[in-house]
C-alpha cells in the first residue's frame, strides 16, 4: 500500500508542476487582464497617414510583469529593439484562475513609427 501512496504523491507533485508552467491565453484566462502601465514613446517620430503595423506576442508572469516579448515588424532592428525594450517595462494586473495568479500569453497589433 505504501507504494500506491508514494505513486499518488508523485503524480500529484507532477500535476502541480505542470499547472505552474501552464500558460493561458486571453480566451481561457479566468480573469480580465488589465494593463497597469504601458507606453510606447512616439516623441519626435514622424507619422504617415496610415502607419505600418506590427505584431506583439507577450508572455506575462504570475505577478503581472512581462516575461518575454516577440515582435514581428517590417522595421529595422534598431526600432525593433526600442519597442521590445519598452514593452518589457509594461505591467499588467495578474490573471487569476481558480483564485490563483497564472501566466498568460497576449497577442496584439501595434502601430509602428514611420521611418
Amino acid at each position: 500500500m505504501s507504494a500506491d501512496v508514494r505513486n499518488l504523491v508523485e503524480r500529484a507533485t507532477s500535476a502541480r508542476a505542470l499547472e505552474e508552467e501552464r500558460i493561458y491565453t486571453v480566451a481561457i484566462s479566468a480573469s480580465r487582464r488589465r494593463p497597469l502601465g504601458r507606453q510606447l514613446s512616439s516623441a519626435s517620430l514622424p507619422r504617415r497617414s496610415v502607419p505600418p503595423t506590427g505584431r506583439l506576442e507577450i508572455l506575462v508572469d504570475r505577478t503581472g510583469r512581462v516575461e518575454t516579448v516577440k515582435l514581428e515588424t517590417p522595421l529595422n532592428g534598431y526600432h525593433d529593439r526600442m519597442i521590445v525594450s519598452a514593452v518589457k517595462a509594461w505591467h499588467y494586473k495578474p490573471a487569476v484562475k481558480n483564485g490563483k495568479p497564472v501566466r498568460f500569453n497576449l497577442v496584439m497589433s501595434i502601430n509602428l513609427p514611420d521611418l
